[in-house]
């Protein structure tokens, strides 16, 4: 899957208020021309970065008048805020994608959240399968000094991970059944753009305004977009997919068919002590979640 992780984050920093000076504006726009072809979304194909500094300046225009503001702020750094911009003085949260291929993470969210939204009062089944193991596999790549053999035990032990979540899963759903009301309520939120657990949970307790979701357009610079489930219609288990290195979760409308995948991911890696104390994220030994596609 490509990663467009420094495009978006090049993308967000240039269309805030404060980067709309003309010299930053085109600094900005020589930091996006100069990624690789494989980082940037379709559209930011073979532009250079004249074409691309005066896409930043139609995207500026059209995120002001969806946002109806003229200062736009960078939400946060941190994942907990969860939106890329905040317009102010309303405070409305701006989700923006560089596409809608369904390459970017529309949620990232903690095991707690998870467990919840698959009917667990507390998180400690799911903290078993997903955060307890992460501590042998740190203390099996600090004692195993055979490269060959330490990847070895250590995919041994993923596949493990995913085997006992394959049957958290199983024990939870039924493939072709409604999805239970929590976990039918994160799908919803989600898909209307909620994607911190606090966000979430106000969802289900107040049905709150969703956040301005905004897509890059090479046109228009952004449009609005809408990927809500229909209000009626009931959210269906679609499958329990096993794959080779990981086991998700399919829900789908079943009347508008839109496509939720709940997927297991550890995204940090570990600094123990010494020089050689970094143990890679590859190795699942940190930062145990949840990411969650809308398609």
């Amino acid at each position: 899957m490509p990663n467009f992780d420094a495009f978006e984050r090049l993308m967000v920093e240039s269309l805030t208020s404060a980067e709309q000076a003309p010299v930053k504006i085109a600094a900005n726009a020589r930091a996006l021309a100069a990624l690789p072809e494989a980082s940037k979304p379709v559209f930011a194909h073979g532009r250079s970065a004249t074409d691309l500094e005066r896409w930043i300046a139609r995207a500026y225009g059209a995120l002001t008048r969806a946002a109806g503001s003229s200062n736009i702020v960078k939400a946060s750094s941190n994942n907990q805020v969860g939106k890329d911009l905040i317009a102010l003085p309303a405070r409305t949260p701006i989700e923006i994608k560089s596409g809608l291929s369904g390459s970017k993470t529309d949620a990232n969210l903690g095991l707690a959240t998870i467990a919840r939204a698959f009917g667990d009062p507390d998180d400690k089944t799911l903290a078993e399968i997903m955060r307890t193991p992460t501590i042998a596999r740190r203390a099996l790549w600090q004692q195993t000094h055979n490269e060959s053999e330490r990847l070895t035990l250590i995919e041994a032990l993923k596949t493990d991970t995913m085997n006992a979540l394959d049957r958290y899963f199983h024990r939870k759903l039924t493939v072709g059944r409604e999805a239970p009301r929590s976990l039918t309520n994160l799908a919803r939120a989600v898909a209307m753009g909620h994607s911190t657990g606090a966000t979430i949970e106000a969802y289900a307790r107040a049905n709150p305004t969703p956040p301005l979701l905004l897509c890059a357009d090479w046109s228009a610079g952004l449009v609005v977009y809408g990927q809500a489930f229909l209000a009626t219609e009931r959210v269906l288990v679609a499958e329990i997919k096993r794959e080779a290195k990981r086991v998700g979760v399919h829900l789908r409308g079943e009347r508008s068919g839109l496509k939720v995948l709940i997927y297991p991911n550890f995204k940090n890696s570990y600094h123990g002590p010494g020089p050689d104390g970094r143990i890679p994220a590859e190795a699942w030994v940190k930062g145990a979640c949840f990411q969650v596609w809308v398609n």
